[in-house]
């Protein structure tokens, strides 16, 4: 992973600044991102030998949604 994949982006529903967080399941470590404002998380990842649970968390919480894409299946709903 590049330095740009590793930013966090703003939390998508209040804006905050989000960190990672680390916690330990069952024995295995697991890393989330946690929202500092509104506390919304993404899903534990737990550590594995093919991926970096951290990287893996940073992906899962800067994914967003395509807004064009969204907006595209609202109309074609709004239609039928």
């Amino acid at each position: 992973m590049n330095d740009k994949d590793t930013e966090l982006l703003p939390c998508p529903f209040c804006g905050n600044r989000a960190k990672i967080r680390y916690k330990t399941i069952g024995s295995n470590n697991a890393a989330y991102i946690l929202c500092s404002g509104c506390k919304i998380k993404t899903e534990s990842i737990i550590e594995d030998t093919d991926y970096c649970a951290v990287d893996e968390a940073i992906k899962l919480w800067n994914k967003r949604v395509d807004l064009d894409k969204l907006q595209q299946l609202l109309d074609d709903e709004s239609e039928n």
